[in-house]
């Protein structure tokens, strides 16, 4: 195959997502009044993208008694593609098709080192819901990918398996994935960031293959369109990844967004992956 193709079964956990926008960072912050005894209007300039972003403005913000960080549960199909001999051209794409999805297409994007179903950011992951999972066979799935040139002619097409379906929501909880324990710096140390060394340590479910597990990170500018990252796997039983990333790599430009991701496969090679944090 003239393409690096990787299909997998991926149940993923979002613990305190916030998306592909950086999340809020305030100047001038006051309390402008307490109404109750649990809420305050908090007046402040919002700050993103490297300035002060209109005029000072006032939020409520109300207590959570729950205390709790927000997580999200998503399942579905992870499909890596990378193109190192630009075998695809300069736009090219490819389109997966088979059990419990639409034909779902995955673009290049000159800033990113895989194929992504949304350009420019780098997201290639197809979710799906369990009505969707309970259209596929347990085993065995069989999908097409048909590759594409930059002027949407076919190249090729190749038969893809999975070894089991995707996991459906009532078979996940937060004790199916790694738990994340710690984080260093904190993920709000990284925005103005510009390199030096990244970390996480985790606990691992009994079902999470002690060898096959991977820490992901990649951290942005404000534009998406500088970009560093690093992805590796670790050492069997490992509890703790570390990622290095040179000053000289940045080149002057500082960070804005990121994400951190920590994933080990089951038996049947499916992807249980947590997200540290997107900011």
């Amino acid at each position: 195959m003239p393409v690096e193709v990787a299909l997998v079964g991926e149940p993923h956990l979002d613990r305190d997502q916030g998306g592909g926008d950086a999340g809020p960072q305030f100047s001038g912050m006051a309390i402008a009044s307490v109404p109750s005894a649990t809420s305050m209007w908090i007046r402040f300039s919002p700050y993103y993208d490297g300035a002060i972003q209109g005029a000072a403005t006032d939020w409520l913000f109300e207590y959570d008694a729950t205390g709790s960080a927000s997580q999200t549960l998503t399942t579905g199909i992870l499909l890596t593609v990378n193109d190192p001999s630009n075998y695809l051209g300069s736009s090219g794409s490819v389109v997966l098709s088979g059990p419990g999805i639409s034909a779902t297409t995955h673009s290049k994007s000159i800033n990113l080192p895989r194929l992504t179903t949304h350009p420019p950011y780098d997201e290639p992951g197809i979710s799906m819901t369990d009505a969707q999972v309970n259209q596929c066979p347990t085993y065995n799935l069989t999908y097409t990918l048909a590759l594409y040139d930059s002027s949407a002619n076919l190249l090729d097409s190749y038969a893809l398996t999975l070894p089991m379906r995707p996991a459906l929501s009532t078979e996940l909880s937060a004790s199916s994935f790694l738990a994340v324990t710690s984080t260093s710096p904190v993920p709000a140390g990284l925005v103005g960031w510009s390199g030096g060394i990244v970390s996480a340590t985790w606990t691992r479910p009994d079902a999470i293959n002690a060898d096959s597990e991977d820490f992901w990170i990649e951290l942005s500018d404000s534009s998406q369109a500088n970009h560093v990252q690093d992805e590796h796997s670790l050492s069997t039983g490992a509890t703790s990844g570390p990622a290095a990333f040179p000053a000289a790599d940045f080149n002057g430009w500082t960070v804005q967004h990121g994400y951190w991701a920590v994933g080990g496969q089951d038996t049947y090679l499916r992807i249980f992956e947590t997200t540290i944090t997107s900011f």
